[in-house]
């Protein structure tokens, strides 16, 4: 930013350059504007240097916040007197000493917030200082409350009894609520359903398996199988065999008998059938042989005929 880029402007009051990515602004650039009296810096990385940070000595109102400062020198705000309220929100500021704001007389407000505090002895002393000129601020380090040593020492007593259980923020509080007398009592019953859980935790041992992947449960799944189904197979097998070797009822070997007998009757009647129509086929064959004229053969001779032909 040029030294002289304001001049001319001797009416300006308010001036807001948040958020133009300002680095660095020369301590006398606004040596032509006297009446400016609020100037807003935010949402810029500045670079602060020992010395003067600006040089108005009308100005009122400065923010400086989200400028990621994270250091102020004693000198930097030593031609301000006329400063009322200064925001340095939202920077890096692990510690602010006394002697930074000590040339703002006339210091009302100061915003402190969302800063990485360290809260030791140089913060109480801020706030101590800022209390004791009547400066308005916020907190920025929470006080310890009267009662953390008493809460402690209960939670150590209960970790020391069981290290893997923790204890909720309502059983905390009852526990507090309660009498001293009680607290044994308390304890002790406390004890008695640790015990029972344990008992109904050895109940669900069977648990474990569901922790075994479900890519092996299949395969296991498929081998239990084979091994029942093979085992079935067998006792089937084995129960059909001894049905076999039972003996077989009279009566129903009667009835097989009675059809193997009708059997060999049809086989027996299809071969007489089959010898007669073999005779007439002969016969034929006969005739058609022999010529007209010729007599017939001798019946003997015939009769061997058929039946060498039968037996052949």
């Amino acid at each position: 930013m040029d030294l002289h880029a304001f001049s001319g402007l001797t009416e300006l009051i308010i001036l807001d350059l948040s958020y133009n990515h300002l680095d660095y602004i020369l301590p006398a650039t606004f040596e032509d504007t006297p009446r400016l009296r609020s100037f807003y810096l935010q949402g810029n990385r500045l670079k602060i240097y020992p010395g003067p940070f600006l040089i108005i000595p009308a100005l009122q109102i400065l923010d400086i916040s989200s400028c990621q400062l994270d250091h102020l020198y004693h000198d930097n705000f030593m031609e301000l007197p006329a400063l009322l309220s200064l925001n340095l929100s939202h920077n890096q500021l692990i510690k602010l000493e006394v002697n930074v704001l000590a040339t703002l007389q006339n210091l009302q407000s100061i915003d402190l917030r969302k800063n990485p505090w360290s809260c030791d002895g140089n913060t109480h002393e801020l706030e101590a200082w800022l209390k004791k000129y009547h400066v308005q601020f916020d907190p920025v380090c929470k006080k310890k409350p009267e009662n953390s040593d008493k809460f402690q020492k209960i939670v150590s007593a209960v970790d020391n009894q069981n290290d893997t259980e923790v204890m909720s923020d309502d059983d905390l509080l009852r526990l507090w609520s309660i009498n001293a007398k009680d607290k044994d009592s308390y304890m002790k019953e406390n004890e008695c359903v640790k015990s029972n859980n344990s008992t109904s935790n050895s109940d669900n041992i069977f648990k474990i398996f569901d922790k075994i992947p479900s890519f092996w449960s299949f395969l296991m799944g498929i081998e239990i199988g084979i091994v029942i189904g093979g085992i079935g197979m067998w006792l089937l097998n084995r129960f059909h065999r001894v049905r076999t070797s039972q003996p077989m009822p009279v009566s129903r070997r009667l009835n097989n008998t009675h059809s193997i007998q009708s059997l060999q009757n049809r086989a027996s009647f299809f071969r007489w059938r089959s010898i007669e129509e073999d005779t007439t086929a002969l016969w034929t064959e006969l005739e058609t042989i022999n010529c007209p004229d010729t007599p017939p053969p001798a019946y003997r001779d015939s009769f061997v005929h058929i039946q060498r032909n039968t037996f052949t």
